[in-house]
């Protein structure tokens, strides 16, 4: 089955700014013979230092351009 890995980089705005980084492991469900196109290159968000919960920070948008309707991909 198909794979990828994100990397995913994180740090503050500190005057000595933390910063961790870790990597998301991405499998494939339904292959074809097109890779995904993702609505751009590189995502960037923000968090508010004091937020209480964060359930969603960025939303990544793919499309498959072997579809013959270029629906939105579904990205669970």
């Amino acid at each position: 089955m198909p794979h990828y890995w994100l990397s995913v980089y994180v740090t503050d705005l500190g005057t000595e700014p933390l910063v961790s980084w870790t990597h998301v492991y991405l499998e494939v469900l339904d292959v074809n013979d097109n890779a995904p196109e993702l609505s751009q290159p590189v995502y960037f968000a923000s968090v508010p230092e004091n937020v209480n919960t964060v359930k969603s920070v960025v939303q990544v948008s793919a499309k498959d351009i072997g579809q013959k309707y270029r629906q939105p991909a579904p990205c669970e």
